[in-house]
């Protein structure tokens, strides 16, 4: 309450703060970056209540189950989100359908998901994913493959078989008629 015209913010968690259970920063209406990274595994996941009108968002070691992703992705204004270790767990990532209507950019780094599930009409604006790290992961949503503005997609310290998921997703793009995709693996 006493900063509420902060356009930027970075939190950092310790394990005694992550056990509080709720962090309220809706009422930052000025707010458009905020970076939460936890120091260590809490307890309790930290449940988070986001400004609308945030544009930029970085969580790192907050150990919140997928479910809870769907407050972000129903975000109106966000354009940018990177996932780092530890932020979500579990195997299964499933999107909401029409979810990340604004998302421009998106990064998935040293996750440990195994199947990121499909929904219609999801990331309908994603011009760049990166995935750095992603050892796990057997299982993308197809809806990469069919959205017309994607640029990039890097694939970085991955496993061969997410690496063949990608050179997919870059045929079925170039079968779209996106010939201007640049496919970064590495």
């Amino acid at each position: 309450r006493k900063i509420p015209n902060v356009r930027q913010l970075k939190i950092q968690l310790s394990a005694a703060e992550c056990s509080v259970g709720c962090c309220n920063l809706s009422h930052l209406s000025s707010l458009e970056a905020l970076e939460v990274l936890a120091e260590s595994l809490p307890s309790n996941p930290v449940e988070f209540s986001f400004p609308l009108n945030l544009k930029e968002l970085v969580l790192g070691g907050l150990h919140l189950p997928w479910s809870k992703i769907s407050a972000i992705e129903e975000l109106p204004d966000l354009e940018v989100l990177t996932l780092l270790d530890g932020s979500f767990v579990g195997e299964r990532w499933e999107l909401t359908p029409g979810g990340f209507r604004e998302l421009r950019c998106l990064s998935l780094e040293n996750l440990d998901v195994v199947e990121w599930e499909d929904a219609t009409d999801a990331f309908p604006r994603l011009e760049k994913l990166r995935l750095i790290g992603i050892l796990e992961l057997e299982k993308v949503p197809s809806c990469l493959g069919q959205i017309p503005c994607l640029v990039e997609i890097e694939a970085r310290d991955c496993k061969d078989s997410l690496n063949a998921l990608v050179r997919e997703i870059g045929k079925e793009q170039e079968d779209w008629g996106n010939e201007d995709l640049k496919i970064i693996i590495d």
